[in-house]
């Protein structure tokens, strides 16, 4: 897993220091290039769980969460999903109704 970036490490100093904003007020405040990339910063921020977002007003208020420095120098766990049959998967239409015996074919362990 790639260590945290140095944009987001901005990101979130600055919503440490000034208190909730909006992406706008963020990026005025910061050297980023364009409020796109501030969302986006801000979207992935959050996803990694260093901030909080108030979605009941617009624009939305982000906000940095207690203790955020101590948990980007943390190395990520991603968790190993099982694979699923659905619509999300591309074979998962074709095999949807399949029995179990198609389903270990498709992974690979025919029997």
């Amino acid at each position: 897993m790639r260590p945290v970036g140095g944009n987001i490490r901005a990101v979130m100093a600055i919503l440490e220091k000034e208190g909730p904003l909006s992406y706008i007020d963020l990026f005025l405040r910061s050297d980023l290039d364009c409020s796109q990339n501030a969302t986006k910063y801000l979207r992935r921020c959050v996803a990694m769980g260093y901030a909080s977002v108030d979605t009941s007003v617009r624009p939305r208020l982000y906000a940095a969460k207690p203790g955020w420095r101590v948990c980007v120098d943390l190395p990520r766990v991603i968790k190993n999903k099982a694979a699923k049959f659905g619509a999300h998967n591309p074979f998962g239409c074709f095999f949807a109704d399949a029995g179990s015996a198609d389903r270990e074919a498709l992974n690979g362990n025919a029997r």
